[in-house]
């Protein structure tokens, strides 16, 4: 009839009703605090596909080479972190009586609720991590004493067991064992 023929629909606006959710979903996630950020290196995957990160060793330090002197071969190694991308999620119907109805705003507050979980997970996982000393690559545990960096003396944090474990990451080696890789402790977690 003539009167829906000159209705608007959500698709006559886009900007202001298409983006809404995903404006206050952002503003909610940017005010919880991850204090993971600092310490970690965020990345955009494409896929959900397996993700292999490598790293390679240093080459060692160079041999002074006498005139007519040999050239040595260097040695290099290389290991790997796999990890892969994960889906979370739940849905959650209302009803348009509902929003209607809500004179309390109640739902309104659907997208915090979401940002607040994401940012809580995000923080889980990365914790877990750490919690847990997951295996890494090399079949050890991302603590260890294969790792060398697990500080000597153990206890309660004082000078003395910080100064150790600074001393422990600054000893810390490349793969091959050789090569100081600088390893500058700037974080601690308790």
């Amino acid at each position: 009839d003539r009167y829906r023929a000159g209705m608007h629909s959500t698709s006559d606006f886009p900007i202001i009703l298409g983006n809404t959710i995903d404006r206050k979903l952002k503003g909610a996630y940017n005010l919880q605090a991850q204090t993971f950020r600092p310490f970690t290196t965020r990345r955009t995957v494409r896929d959900f596909r397996e993700i292999t990160d490598v790293q390679m060793s240093e080459l060692g330090a160079l041999d002074k080479i006498v005139e007519g002197g040999e050239y040595k071969f260097a040695t290099l190694s290389e290991s790997k972190e796999v990890y892969r991308l994960a889906k979370y999620g739940k849905r959650i119907a209302v009803t348009w009586e509902m929003l209607i109805n809500d004179d309390l705003g109640a739902f309104n507050r659907i997208p915090t609720l979401l940002a607040n979980q994401v940012a809580q997970l995000q923080s889980k996982v990365v914790y877990d991590v750490l919690l847990n000393n997951a295996n890494m690559g090399d079949g050890n545990a991302l603590f260890s004493t294969a790792h060398t960096n697990i500080a000597a003396s153990g206890g309660t944090i004082s000078e003395a067991t910080l100064e150790a474990m600074f001393i422990a990451m600054r000893n810390q080696k490349d793969l091959n064992g050789t090569d100081l890789i600088n390893v500058t402790p700037a974080f601690l977690l308790v």
